[in-house]
C-alpha cells in the first residue's frame, strides 16, 4: 500500500510544477487569451453498477449511487444506508436495518423493497451475463 500512495504522490508532481510555472507568470499566454486548465475522465461502461464492466468504473458511478455498508480507511465494514445488520446462525443469511428516512432523489421511499427488488434484478442480470 505504501507503494502506490507514493506512487500516486511522485505522479502528481509534474501536475503541481505545470501548475506553479502556469501561475507564476501572467495570467494570459502570448496571444492574450487565458489559459485553461482541462479535467477529463473516461465515462463508465454503464451508470448500472449491476451490468457496469470495468473496475475503474466504480470510481464514478459511486458518486451516484449508495451501499448498504462501506468501507473505513482501515478496511472496515462500517453502516452506511444499512445502520445494522446480522447473520443468521449458520451464517447463510443477511438481514440489514435500514436507516430511517432513506429516499432516492425522486423522493421515492428507500425501504426494504426498493433493496430487495434491486438485488433480484442484479441476480438476474449476473445469471444472463
Amino acid at each position: 500500500m505504501k507503494f502506490v500512495t507514493r506512487t500516486a504522490r511522485l505522479s502528481l508532481i509534474p501536475v503541481v510544477v505545470a501548475l506553479m510555472v502556469a501561475g507564476s507568470g501572467r495570467s494570459d499566454n502570448q496571444a492574450g487569451k487565458p489559459i485553461t486548465v482541462k479535467w477529463a475522465f473516461f465515462l463508465p461502461t454503464s451508470w448500472d453498477p449491476v451490468t457496469s464492466r470495468t473496475g475503474m468504473d466504480i470510481n464514478t458511478i459511486s458518486h451516484a449511487y449508495a451501499s448498504l455498508t462501506r468501507l473505513d480507511r482501515a478496511g472496515n465494514v462500517e453502516p452506511s444506508l444499512a445502520k445494522s445488520w446480522h447473520y443468521n446462525g449458520d451464517g447463510t443469511a443477511i438481514t440489514f436495518q435500514l436507516r430511517d428516512g432513506l429516499k432516492f432523489t425522486d423522493g421515492t421511499p428507500l425501504n426494504a423493497a426498493a433493496v430487495k427488488a434491486f438485488l433480484i434484478a442484479a441476480r438476474r442480470r449476473r445469471i444472463r451475463s
